[in-house]
């Protein structure tokens, strides 16, 4: 059987501790294709990478993300954020979570393509509200783009009237 794309996937956790537990951070970067010849990254690469697409997402089936969304209730308690980067190969792009202006995490890509998919997700401890925001940063500490994502507590639901 002949293999006609190669795909790449790379996948790291990282763990930093922090007051109330533990913050779980995974990721992962997937491409179709051909992997390029290795290189170093430069200024030149740097200074050509686009953010096709950047957004906070439920869940990524088959490297898409599902949605896009910009508030989660603290019932839920892992959010993905999804990425795509143009013109980068041998750039290294990180995705930094924030919440509430303190860095949580920073989980650090190889891209390998032209055209290069990659997502993160953290786990969240449902006390854990507030503003959450995902920056993507080159090596030389350049945001590339950020997005936001308000973590809010479940609405309660109101009370049911008493039967007559």
């Amino acid at each position: 059987m002949k293999v006609k794309t190669i795909t790449l996937i790379g996948l790291l956790a990282v763990w930093i501790g922090c007051a109330g537990g533990g913050v779980a951070s995974e990721g992962r970067a997937e491409l179709a294709a051909e992997p390029p010849a290795e290189a170093e990254p430069t200024a030149e690469v740097a200074s050509t990478v686009q953010v096709a697409r950047a957004h906070f997402t439920t869940g990524v089936v088959d490297r898409e993300p599902q949605n896009a969304i910009r508030t989660l209730s603290n019932d839920n308690v892992e959010v993905f954020f999804f990425s795509e980067i143009l013109d980068a190969a041998g750039a290294t792009i990180i995705h930094r979570w924030e919440w509430n202006g303190r860095v949580m995490a920073e989980v650090p890509f190889e891209v390998g393509g032209p055209r290069w998919r990659i997502f993160s997700s953290k786990k969240l401890e449902p006390s854990w509200l507030g503003e959450w925001t995902v920056s993507l940063v080159d090596v030389a500490g350049t945001v590339l783009g950020r997005e936001t994502l308000r973590y809010d507590e479940v609405e309660a639901a109101p009370p049911a009237a008493p039967a007559p």
